[in-house]
């Protein structure tokens, strides 16, 4: 069994090698990174050993173990004409990422074992705890599951944003704006006038089989005095 996980970014040069860094991702320092090609891509080891992704022209396998690679592999598909099938040897306009579940406790990074249910419980707690509202870039999720022996995957769940262009300045405002500020706060350029807010509301459709069901959200989004917070760590650090 294995999770697939598709979106319609491309993956740049300097994300491959972030990817092989499991303990020093070079996207540590790059404060807006947070999303599925920065650090936190590093929590999916929890589920998986050997994670793959194809994108652009290609094909990568990430084996921190070095079971079969060392620390990782980068094929290119088109040029080699591998799954001439499945993409025509045309470049994918996308990532389509393939985790195949720890079914075993081989791994040095987690004793989890995950089976297809894990999975399915997983999509249902995201589906439920209306976890859309604290992302800042993704509009629409789809949840599918396809099962032993079918050709066509079951359509689970579907979460689409309904005013995501309206919205769209408000949800990044912070996430933007964070990396100059963190850049100034380094250097001690950093003035004294340094809180963000933002506020928006948002609405959303949420499907489930035969039940839709629309909501709307009232978001205030506020980053505090970041002097102020440096100063309450750098106290802490020394008392440690």
């Amino acid at each position: 069994p294995a999770l697939l996980a598709k979106n319609n970014e491309i993956f740049k040069d300097r994300d491959f090698e972030s990817l092989l860094k499991l303990a020093d991702s070079e996207k540590r320092n790059q404060f807006d990174k947070i999303r599925v090609m920065g650090v936190r891509f590093n929590s999916i080891y929890h589920i998986t050993n050997t994670p793959t992704f194809i994108t652009g022209n290609n094909y990568i396998i990430l084996d921190l173990h070095e079971w079969y690679y060392d620390s990782g592999k980068k094929f290119n598909f088109v040029e080699n004409n591998l799954y001439n099938k499945s993409f025509n040897g045309t470049p994918f306009n996308g990532i389509l990422f393939r985790y195949p579940l720890c079914t075993n406790n081989d791994s040095k990074i987690s004793d989890e074992i995950y089976e297809s249910s894990n999975i399915l419980e997983m999509f249902h707690r995201f589906y439920e705890n209306n976890s859309i509202l604290f992302l800042k870039f993704i509009e629409n999720i789809t949840f599918y599951e396809l099962k032993k022996g079918v050709i066509e995957p079951e359509l689970l769940y579907v979460i689409q944003l309904k005013n995501a262009d309206e919205i769209q300045e408000q949800r990044c405002l912070i996430t933007k704006e964070i990396v100059p500020m963190m850049n100034s706060l380094q250097l001690g350029e950093l003035g004294v006038n340094n809180q963000l807010h933002t506020s928006y509301i948002t609405s959303f459709c949420c499907k489930k089989g035969d039940f839709k069901e629309n909501n709307t959200w009232l978001i205030f989004n506020y980053l505090d005095d970041l002097l102020e917070a440096e100063a309450h760590f750098q106290e802490n650090l020394k008392e440690i």
